[in-house]
């Protein structure tokens, strides 16, 4: 009885993301978070790697 007292919300969120992967679903959060990082890329301001930082860079 109390074990289907909460929606099955892994369930859903993986429904959605396949659907969004054939492009049947439109996530409008996920689109601009996606842009967002394309922007950055585009503008060289990507993560660094391990040892890259802005301290090492001085040095």
């Amino acid at each position: 009885m109390l074990k289907d007292y909460y929606p099955p919300l892994e369930e859903y969120r993986n429904i959605l993301v396949k659907l969004r992967s054939l492009g049947l679903y439109r996530d409008e959060h996920a689109d601009f978070r996606e842009e967002m990082c394309r922007l950055r890329a585009l503008r060289g301001k990507g993560k660094r790697k391990k040892g890259e930082g802005r301290r090492a860079a001085l040095h």
